[in-house]
């Protein structure tokens, strides 16, 4: 199925891979790789992309299954690769393939305007923010979204995703977001890679109660009623109470997954530039 894919694949927007092969009697092993050098990779070789993980403190260049590859380094740059690969102290081994491939594309993320998103797809969604976020055990966040359509979608994002947990949980309802991820078999739930937060609206924040017209004192709360002086028994409505404007634009903006929590598919946004950018919070791709 991979095959006949890759054989129909325009190949627009690719990526390369260099994968190093084990000899046969170490399938299996564990691969001796260096934390410090892959640290480096990035830095050195700036076409290189999802190297290391520095959240998780995880080696993202390393398979973690049996099988022949020794390490596997993407980038946009096949010649910078050949360098990166020259800068790893590996064990003895037969050599190297590059691959051009669609890691990094976003090829997989299907752009939605006003359609519900199906199980099983992974699609670009503007919604509009609708509840609170909720933390749930595990450290795993959820909020409620309206997608253009006017149907309920949960976008969520778990422990591993880092920064991109942290940002839901600061959504509030009337953010408007454009959410990147897939759809599992549960209906309504779509995982985040990415999230761009289109309007983060200011909003307003209660910082004392009113004090009361009459006697100077300050009113305490009366539920529903609003607020009342415990000296004189003035009554004031709820919106007499103090208030200062949060702004909230410094939310506004694009956030991705942790690396090693990152689909290969999923584009990073360092090979982001700004038109792709643009298009991504106005829930397009680039053609």
């Amino acid at each position: 199925i991979g095959a006949a894919c890759a054989s129909a694949w325009r190949g627009m927007g690719h990526t390369y891979e260099i994968l190093a092969y084990r000899k046969e009697e170490m399938w299996g092993r564990e691969r001796a790789v260096r934390e410090d050098e892959v640290k480096e990779l990035e830095r050195l070789f700036p076409s290189t992309f999802n190297n290391y993980d520095p959240l998780n403190r995880h080696i993202c260049i390393r398979p973690s299954t049996p099988c022949p590859v020794l390490i596997g380094v993407r980038g946009t740059n096949p010649e910078e690769l050949k360098d990166a690969y020259g800068h790893l102290t590996l064990e003895d081994h037969p050599g190297y393939l590059i691959y051009l491939t669609n890691q990094g594309s976003d090829h997989h993320l299907i752009p939605l305007q006003g359609s519900e998103p199906a199980p099983g797809g992974s699609y670009l969604l503007p919604a509009t923010v609708a509840g609170h976020p909720r933390r749930e055990r595990g450290g795993h966040a959820f909020v409620t979204a309206r997608g253009e359509g006017g149907f309920e979608i949960t976008l969520a994002a778990y422990r591993q995703t880092g920064e991109l947990r942290d940002i839901l949980m600061q959504l509030l309802p009337g953010d408007r977001v454009v959410a990147a991820g897939s759809v599992d078999s549960y209906p309504g739930t779509l995982n985040l890679e990415k999230i761009g937060v289109v309007e983060a609206p200011p909003v307003k924040e209660k910082i004392a109660n009113p004090l009361c017209p009459g006697c100077g004192r300050r009113m305490k709360s009366s539920g529903k009623e609003g607020f009342r002086c415990p000296r004189c028994g003035r009554r004031a409505g709820k919106d007499a109470a103090e208030y200062r404007v949060v702004e909230r634009r410094h939310l506004e903006g694009l956030y991705e997954a942790a690396v090693s929590a990152r689909r290969h598919l999923s584009r990073p946004l360092k090979l982001m530039g700004d038109e792709e950018r643009r298009h991504f919070l106005e829930g397009r791709l680039l053609p």
